[in-house]
């Protein structure tokens, strides 16, 4: 049941969880959908941005950064902005809630 894996590192004082050590990782109650970018829409573009992001103890996305986007330059701003509008019930050990760092994937795909 219980792991005995202590935060994985420490982020503005806090001390952050990997989601693989956490005994319930945190699970999306709510998202909106990224805007898809009228440029990239245009053109015809597809993508996925892989955003990291630690959920804190309420359960709100903190520290959202870019892990990686492909293409690079197109997509990485709407993900970022629909990443700050997630909601989470928040990663548990021992039955706390935690602050827990996950890696979120937003595809970006054309509608056939």
């Amino acid at each position: 049941m219980g792991k005995t894996a202590g935060p994985s590192h420490m982020i503005g004082g806090m001390g952050v969880y990997d989601a693989a050590v956490v005994d319930i990782p945190p699970k999306i109650i709510n998202r909106e959908l990224p805007q898809y970018p009228p440029s990239a829409r245009r053109l015809r573009l597809e993508g996925t941005v892989l955003v990291s992001m630690i959920i804190d103890s309420q359960g709100k996305p903190t520290h959202c950064t870019i892990r990686k986007a492909e293409p690079k330059g197109v997509f990485e701003e709407s993900a970022l902005a629909a990443a700050h509008s997630y909601r989470f019930v928040p990663g548990k050990v021992g039955g706390q809630s935690v602050a827990t760092l996950v890696l979120v994937p937003f595809h970006f795909k054309m509608a056939n």
